[in-house]
């Protein structure tokens, strides 16, 4: 954990403060509205960075003089755009060019009632608050602020999973490339903007005395002299055309906003984003994605018919919008009063093709803000009604000629204009014909990349090289083309999308657009690509794998640079052994099969394999590979091949070889891509129906097999009924009469499996804990009926005649589905815990001549197979919130190497502790089974194994000390917890949210816990469950802290955080609660405030995510109506909330009907209120 920052040194020659407090020195207020505005501005703000924002403020930003306070567009409401003194703002810059140097004093923000209809543009009025310098003609420095190296920001809320939450993930600074080259040429060429002038008469200051009385006596008359106020006048807005290449073109949009502002001549400059409504009325929205439709508004409401507001639209116009005429008839609109242009991406010789085809010429500035145009050619005339609009491309120099006619500075073959193209918009502009459809048999291959090339760049033929070696998603593409080639811009990339080589996948879900080359394309243009060239293009995805999922992800690229150099032979083990970039936490792997997809198709290509001898070795063969590359194609030709196996031979070997490929296909999120999430869970379910049908007879692994089979599907359907089938399945196994393990299915047990491999969640939902349920076999504990009565006391070795590894693995696997029963279905715990605990101890005692690791007798009658469920070697997972590791399981279900008997021992002592837990044994019995634990982890064999393991032992130690109110040891363990944990990865986050969220209720310690749930958001991997529950804890921690000290801006950011983790939180019934939370807490607020008029709102998405949870929610339900009744009470609603209370007992009726837990206490508070209102009593 890194130490806090050191407070700012104040700078040289500047006096101290004044000791005045801090009520004083600025009101709550502002305070509070300045975080909310850096909040809605960007990537969210440290308290460290607010403080030191305010600080610097002090210094650097005094007060506006009264010439520019007079004339100054600032509301009087004692907003912060009418406290120019408490925003940041930049350092006056030195002169540029012999020009006179700016004006050090800030000038107010222009609040004058603009209908923005933003909601919360996500990176709007970049110099509202941050303010430039303001100078004529000056050349301003970049504020301090801010850096051209910076990646633009993601999205505040990203896509919705799991019915409607917008999925996990809060605003972070992520390392992006930068889509347009060059930042400082863009400054060099804009600078001429800084002379523009908008056409309005100059506004007069405050009246000049000294001068209006010598004027006056000079001229014998009275004649009044006003001051000359200095100011920026200008501003500037960015439409992003909402197509569907948008997100393309966003980084481009975000580099073009980020130049602007640093330029410093405008005094707003915001991006907005054009979308088509259902009527085709174009639409300007601050944000995109789930939500922006409620924050859109008309496009013509953001026209300034002043001329101040300067208008840039980047688009590649070929969306719907432009298709239809629409954004062209805007445009025309616009062009009347305001100066526009489009920003066009693609090459010029590509606008033919669009929907706003643009002809060259000189672009002439006529009055009002019009552009004038005079062609090149000699076509015909343009309509009498029609307007020219500048069409330029994304470089400075374009720009730099755009700037220049604006500022007055124009030169060229025709006075006062410049050179450039210029598309015509008509009033009544008609809509484009929809394409011819292209010729038959153009669209192989072969010709799609003969006619690509035909016309096509140097630059895009080279990137689209370069492209066919990663996935093709909007950052990876840029990235490739700042390391790879720095000279290709936003053009180039166009040039690529707009090919025919690439098709979209259809991914609603998705916060951004993937494609994919059509088959056949990528092995042509791999063909033109050096083997070296390629090596070097997957290094720098693999580093950005590691920054962007964290360096306990899953790191195919990196594998894929080992197979190609030769540092990497065979399949690597899938247990995270791929280099430095994963950790023992490598459990995970990156959230898009693309990234796992691609590299294996690139080495595939380079080192192709040979074919097997028969289709079920093929089947075999697929199937490893897949193991070790995670390409799913991998597995549908391994099915295609088990398939025919099976129609051919229908032995044992091809139909378990088909089961085994069909339960890692139901685990697979890529095979049911496009599906919602419910389809997608019905499919896999099917799959695994389908697995278990083939799984019959009496071949022990086979029926090892279908318990691993019968585990997955409880981890897909969430019904305790497969575990109590695999628990039957693994029951009968073991007691049953019948022969030993057939000749050809006798395996070394190496790869007895490697399911249980990651640490499960206790507590917690352990369908992403229990294993792997495929690889493991640990099928299935059920509580069977009579299948459960003491079967765990037969010794070992009863019953039927299994060889002794094969034994081990059915224990230790009964073990752990008891477990996972146990901690499923209370109703079971009460049997299930103690068996789970007779298992896995009889597993553990186990001497290492019986154990699953021992070598078996060769056999060469016929070809080994091995087990291919886990056998326990672990590495962590994400434990639950106090039972730290429990059940081991990986992603991956099949692990090529074998691990020894330490790391076995060990791994099923954690899990034999987990089950103490759910029995109520003392903290001593399970901290002395840990200590086993530790001691049995091996000291040699993978590094990443033995520090996972060591992981896992020390994170159980932690949440047994938590449980025992052994603070100070546990906050110890979890220390060292955290420090073997890889950094950025899933585990570091969940142990510092358990860390932080025992100190919050630990005395004293509170300040401790709020930098631990802090370092939580920032280092833990986007989207991941451990920013959901850091975000709440500390959102509520926040709200406490209010509700006793009354610091303002704790309750703004305690909302904020509490409104992420609402729209991350996947479940209806947890999403309810906070959606509750926040509500109570938007009413903490005065009653004239905007946010205080927003819980109303939260409350009644609160029900509805109750309603949407069934009964399980009912006592949430209750309490947001209860919550709803309070808010219309205080606002003198009697009956609405006198309804809303009606609604409240009725809830919690039905609580009292589920035979739970009642709060009487709360019930008594809503029947109270009824009795009051029903008596006329209220306020």
């Amino acid at each position: 954990m890194s130490p806090p920052p050191e407070p700012p040194q104040r700078p040289p020659g500047v006096p101290p403060p004044s000791p005045t407090g801090r009520a004083a020195d600025r009101p709550i207020a502002l305070v509070a509205e300045l975080v909310a505005r850096l909040r809605s501005a960007g990537p969210e703000p440290t308290s460290e960075e607010v403080a030191e924002a305010l600080w610097l403020a002090r210094w650097t930003a005094p007060a506006a003089p009264p010439e520019a306070a007079a004339d100054a567009e600032a509301p009087g409401d004692g907003s912060l755009a009418a406290h120019p003194e408490t925003a940041t703002g930049p350092a006056a810059g030195r002169p540029a060019d012999g020009a006179p140097g700016p004006d050090p004093r800030p000038e107010p923000a222009d609040a004058t009632g603009r209908d923005d209809g933003d909601g919360g543009d996500g990176r709007d009025g970049g110099n509202s608050e941050n303010g430039g310098d303001g100078g004529d003609g000056a050349a301003p420095v970049p504020p301090a602020s801010t850096e051209p190296s910076r990646a633009p920001s993601v999205e505040l809320y990203p896509a919705r999973r799991s019915g409607g939450a917008p999925r996990t993930g809060i605003p972070v600074r992520a390392p992006a490339a930068r889509a347009l080259p060059g930042l400082a040429l863009l400054h060099r060429a804009l600078r001429p903007l800084q002379r523009y002038r908008p056409p309005l008469p100059p506004a007069a200051g405050e009246l000049d005395e000294e001068a209006t009385a010598e004027l006056s006596a000079r001229a014998a008359v009275v004649h009044p002299v006003f001051a000359r106020v200095t100011r920026r006048r200008g501003e500037l807005q960015i439409l992003v055309d909402a197509s569907p290449t948008a997100a393309v073109w966003q980084p481009t949009a975000e580099q073009l906003r980020l130049a602007c502002e640093q330029l410093g001549v405008f005094r707003d400059v915001r991006l907005r984003h054009l979308s088509r409504a259902a009527d085709g009325t174009p639409l300007l929205a601050g944000r995109t994605g789930p939500g922006a439709a409620g924050s859109a508004r008309p496009a013509d409401r953001h026209l300034d018919p002043t001329g101040r507001r300067l208008t840039l639209v980047l688009s590649d116009c070929v969306g719907p919008l432009w298709q239809d005429g629409g954004a062209q008839r805007m445009l025309h609109r616009w062009a009347r009063r305001t100066p526009v242009a489009v920003v066009q991406p693609l090459p010029p010789r590509l606008w033919p093709r669009t929907a706003l085809p643009a002809e060259p010429g000189t672009l002439l500035r006529e009055g009002s803000g019009r552009f004038g145009f005079v062609p090149e050619g000699f076509g015909p005339p343009a309509e009498p009604d029609a307007l020219p609009v500048p069409v330029l491309l994304p470089t400075p120099q374009a720009l730099g000629n755009w700037a220049r006619l604006l500022s007055g500075g124009a030169g060229g073959g025709v006075p006062g204009g410049v050179p450039g193209p210029a598309a015509w918009v008509r009033p009544l502009h008609p809509a484009v014909p929809p394409p011819a459809p292209g010729a038959p048999g153009a669209s192989g291959p072969h010709a799609l990349l003969r006619a690509f090339h035909a016309g096509a760049s140097p630059g895009a033929r080279d990137l689209a090289r370069h492209l066919a070696v990663v996935p093709l998603v909007p950052p990876v593409m840029h990235l490739v083309q700042e390391a790879m080639l720095p000279d290709t811009g936003p053009m180039e990339l166009a040039e690529v999308l707009l090919s025919g080589l690439l098709e979209r996948y259809a991914d609603p879900d998705e916060d951004g657009p993937r494609y994919a080359f059509v088959p056949g394309v990528r092995e042509l243009l791999l063909q033109s690509l050096d083997r070296s060239a390629a090596v070097l293009v997957l290094k720098h995805l693999s580093a950005h794998v590691s920054r962007h999922f964290g360096r306990g992800t899953r790191n195919f690229a990196a594998v894929a640079v080992a197979r190609l150099t030769g540092r990497g032979s065979g399949p690597v083990a899938p247990d995270g052994a791929f280099g430095e970039a994963d950790g023992p936490g490598a459990g995970q792997a990156a959230d898009d099969e693309l990234f796992a997809q691609v590299p294996a198709e690139v080495v595939r290509f380079y080192l192709p394999d040979a074919e097997a001898a028969d289709h079920a070795e093929e089947a075999e063969r697929l199937l490893h590979q897949w193991e070790a590359e995670r390409d799913v194609q991998l597995l549908h030709r391994a099915r295609a091949a088990a398939e025919t196996a099976c129609a051919a031979d229908a032995g044992a070997r091809p139909r378990r070889t088909l089961a085994r490929i069909l339960r890692a296909l139901a685990r697979v999120p890529g095979a049911h891509r496009g599906a919602d999430p419910a389809a997608a869970s019905a499919g896999a379910a099917a799959l695994l129906r389908e697995a278990a049908a083939l799984l019959t007879g009496p071949d022990p692994h086979a029926l090892l097999e279908r318990a691993a089979v019968e585990y997955e599907l409880w981890r897909t359907t969430d019904s305790p009924a497969p575990l109590l089938a695999a628990e039957r399945t693994l029951r009968a196994l073991g007691s049953d009469e019948g022969t030993g393990e057939p000749e050809e299915t006798r395996t070394p047990p190496a790869a007895a499996g490697v399911g249980e491999r990651r640490a499960g969640a206790g507590g917690r939902e352990d369908r992403s804990a229990g294993g792997d349920g495929g690889d493991r076999a640990d099928g299935g504990d059920g509580d069977g009926g009579e299948a459960g009565q003491g079967a765990g006391a037969r010794p070992l070795g009863a019953g039927r005649n299994l060889p002794p590894h094969l034994e081990q693995v059915r224990r230790l696997r009964l073990g752990r589905v008891l477990l996972a029963l146990a901690r499923a279905a209370p109703e079971h715990r009460r049997r299930a815990a103690p068996e789970a605990v007779r298992e896995l101890r009889e597993a553990s005692d186990m001497p290492p001549e019986r154990a699953a690791w021992a070598p078996q007798p060769a056999d060469t009658s016929a070809t080994p197979v091995r087990p291919d469920t886990p056998d326990g070697s672990a590495a962590p997972d994400r434990p639950g919130p106090l039972g730290g590791p429990g059940t081991g399981a990986i992603d991956e279900p099949f692990a090529p190497a074998a691990p020894g008997p330490g790391a076995q021992r060990c791994a099923t002592l954690l899990d034999l502790a987990d089950a103490l837990r759910l029995t109520g044994a003392p903290a001593a019995e399970r901290l002395r089974v840990l200590d086993d634990a530790a001691a049995a982890a091996p000291s040699d064999g993978p590094a990443d194994e033995r520090a996972g393991l060591r992981l896992r032992c020390t994170w159980a130690r932690a949440g047994v000390l938590r449980e025992a109110g052994s603070w100070e040891e546990a906050a110890e363990a979890y220390a060292a917890a955290v420090r073997s944990a890889p950094a950025y990865s899933a585990e570091r986050g969940e142990l510092l949210v358990e860390w932080g969220e025992m100190l919050l209720g630990v005395t004293g310690r509170r300040g401790e816990a709020e930098n631990l749930l802090r370092e939580a958001l920032t280092s833990a991997p986007t989207g991941g469950p451990s920013v959901t529950r850091a975000s709440r804890l500390l959102g509520d921690a926040l709200l406490a802290r209010y509700r006793t000290e009354g610091f303002l801006p704790d309750l703004y950011e305690g909302c904020h955080l509490l409104e992420s983790a609402a729209r991350q939180e996947p479940g209806p019934a947890r999403r309810a609660e906070v959606w509750l939370d926040l509500g109570r807490a938007r009413a903490l607020f005065p009653p004239e405030s905007t946010q205080r008029g927003m819980a109303e709102r939260e409350l009644t998405t609160a029900l509805h995510e109750a309603g949407e949870a069934g009964g399980e929610a009912d006592p949430t339900a209750a309490r947001a109506w209860h919550a709803l009744g309070e808010e219309h009470r205080g606002r003198g609603r009697r009956e609405r909330a006198l309804a809303a209370y009606r609604e409240a007992a009725e809830a919690w009726r039905r609580v009292g009907e589920r035979l739970v837990d009642v709060p009487w206490e709360e019930v008594r508070r809503t029947r109270e209120r009824i009795e009051e209102l029903a008596r006329g009593g209220a306020d």
